[in-house]
């Protein structure tokens, strides 16, 4: 679950769909795609995995104004989908 502010919600611009999660924006999401934060800071509490082609913009003027940041420490390392808690995949 991601935390985030009563009035904020992640949104994919493409689909024109609103999410409370970015885990379950991405999940929806097809190559291309567009997903837009709310501004401020979003505290993942689930890992999420973005392996596919995405532009993701931050809330805010100029889409800028927007931290993501984990819950909780992760563990660092191998870049290994199964070691980090944000994990981009190549490609």
């Amino acid at each position: 679950m991601t935390i985030l502010g009563s009035n904020s919600y992640v949104v994919n611009e493409t689909q024109n769909e609103v999410f409370t999660t970015l885990g379950a924006a991405v999940s929806a999401a097809v190559d291309d795609d567009v997903i837009v934060l709310p501004s401020g800071t979003i505290t993942e509490t689930a890992r999420v995995v973005i392996d596919k082609d995405l532009t993701i913009d931050g809330g805010g003027s100029n889409r800028t104004r927007t931290i993501l940041k984990p819950a909780f420490n992760t563990t660092y390392g191998g870049n290994q989908p199964t070691e980090a808690f944000i994990y981009i995949a190549p490609g």
